[in-house]
């Protein structure tokens, strides 16, 4: 039971959330993150327990104290405080983030600190919630992977080999975002589509809408249900987060990777990957030297603790190789969770999404969900614990101020949680620096460069009658199939379309050729 609760506090669900969209965005750059981890466990284990047998049953954390005194601990104590604190608001900022698939993630994150100060203020349930939740993040993320691997094909390497050679990234006929459309959900309040091949864009609500042309300019518009919208490659549509869509079958996903030679090995900027690397592993390498406090809660002495290492090292690299499974099985079986961006609760709804069993798939995807939720409680408590336990012992606070540290702690990590850790991890459009309206990016009105899809349509079929299917303005790229014919003048920059592209847009309306 020790070992599966120190593999479940390192293994936190903000860990989890990352380790799945690094691997669905980078592709084999993403396998970094998960070795990274694991190196930063084992150094911490070197620092909790005696792994080489020489220290005589002490730790290097003792052996410091022993040398320096008490002000080896207040150091030790500080960093190790420090590091928690981070801990915590990471767990809080993954809750929230978890939160958005219900609506109110801010919400979901202020009921799981509540039920982290309760359940700390009891001794005697903290330890049973501890060691339940464990246990059920582990079943949380193995059972439902494993009947995904009978169902489909459990030989990964051949999956991985599938979608790194595919062609493109496309709707299957039979996706749900297909047949009846479905609710696009990311990070951002705006979500921003690339899209990749010219297709149709069928809306399920009322929104409204940019469409980001790719010869410049934007037009905004205002959608209404059953209305219909044809975009070209290089365009990008900017749409309000909980929207329902519905896509044409055979088209490229918007957002995802072109080919699986792309998602395999993706182009990054010269030098960006080294120094991405070097803060993942300062990060993790340097964070598990003050996590050791954090850890050493679950051992009753160095034999133990060191046992408890051994056996959740091997756990944790079963569970590392799970995470990066479900990864692959997503980007293989439900390529839609490129849309949008990618959280890092998507690639565990996989068993919902790809119908696994007959009425299973769902009760799965909660599993997995209920394995998230058991992971917060159990890295949660643990790190309560391990402020308490810096405050009063490397820091010789007492234990009255202590409930205030824990209180204090638990309330500054509620309001970091605003601001998730992984962000540039999760949603691939930041990755490949394709930002809309939302943090970061611009919240001013989109500028209307013409008329609106309305008007256009008014001028095609008449005026008063409402169009069912609204193409862009714009100049098109120019199709194979397109007969030689006198060139239009292009389109002038900063927005400005030219009135003879509005008859070309037109003409090619009532033709069709914005549709299939």
């Amino acid at each position: 039971m020790t070992a599966i609760a120190l593999t479940a506090i390192w293994l936190s669900p903000a860990l989890v959330f990352a380790i799945g969209p690094a691997l669905l965005t980078q592709g084999t750059l993403g396998l970094w993150l998960p070795l990274v981890a694991f190196a930063g466990f084992l150094l911490a284990g070197a620092w909790l327990a005696d792994p080489w047998g020489r220290l005589r049953g002490r730790t290097a954390g003792d052996l410091l104290h022993h040398r320096f005194g008490w002000r080896a601990g207040r150091l030790l104590g500080a960093v190790a405080l420090a590091v928690t604190l981070l801990f915590l608001w990471a767990q809080l900022a993954a809750l929230r983030e978890a939160g958005r698939w219900t609506g109110w993630p801010l919400t979901v994150a202020a009921l799981g600190a509540g039920a982290l100060l309760v359940l700390d203020l009891r001794p005697g349930l903290r330890r049973v919630a501890g060691a339940g939740g464990a246990v059920v993040l582990m079943a949380g993320l193995l059972l439902p992977l494993a009947a995904l691997l009978v169902a489909t094909d459990p030989v990964w390497p051949r999956v991985w080999d599938r979608v790194a050679s595919q062609a493109r990234f496309a709707f299957s006929p039979t996706s749900p975002w297909v047949i009846e459309g479905r609710a696009i959900h990311g990070v951002e309040p705006i979500l921003t589509l690339a899209i990749g091949e010219e297709q149709r864009v069928r809306f399920g609500g009322q929104g409204r809408v940019v469409v980001r042309l790719w010869e410049g300019g934007e037009v905004a518009q205002d959608v209404d249900s059953g209305l219909e919208l044809a975009v070209r490659a290089g365009d990008r549509l900017l749409v309000p987060n909980g929207l329902v869509l519905r896509f044409e079958p055979g088209r490229a996903i918007p957002g995802a990777p072109p080919t699986g030679p792309d998602w395999a090995v993706p182009e990054t900027p010269r030098g960006a990957t080294g120094r991405r690397l070097g803060g993942l592993a300062a990060t993790l390498l340097l964070g598990g030297l003050g996590l050791p406090p954090l850890l050493a809660l679950l051992g009753a002495g160095p034999g133990l603790a060191l046992r408890a290492v051994r056996c959740a090292a091997l756990l944790l690299a079963l569970l590392l190789l799970a995470l990066q499974l479900w990864a692959l099985y997503a980007a293989w079986l439900a390529p839609e969770v490129y849309l949008g961006g990618i959280d890092g609760l998507e690639p565990l709804a996989l068993p919902a999404l790809a119908s696994v069993g007959e009425g299973w798939g769902e009760l799965l995807a909660l599993l997995a969900f209920a394995g998230i939720g058991g992971g917060f409680l159990a890295a949660g408590l643990a790190a309560l614990e391990a402020v308490r336990l810096s405050w009063m012992r490397d820091l010789r606070g007492g234990e009255a101020s202590a409930r205030w540290v824990v209180m204090l702690a638990l309330g500054l990590s509620l309001l970091l949680a605003r601001q998730a850790p992984w962000g540039g991890w999760r949603a691939r459009d930041r990755a490949r620096g394709l930002r809309g309206p939302g943090p970061g990016g611009s919240h001013r009105r989109p500028r209307r460069v013409a008329p609106g899809p309305d008007a256009l349509a008014r001028a095609g079929r008449g005026a008063g009658q409402r169009p069912r299917r609204l193409a862009p303005l714009g100049r098109p790229p120019p199709l194979p199939a397109e007969p030689a014919g006198p060139r239009l003048p292009r389109a002038p920059r900063r927005g400005v379309v030219f009135p003879a592209d509005f008859v070309n847009n037109v003409v090619r309306y009532q033709h069709g050729e914005f549709g299939v």
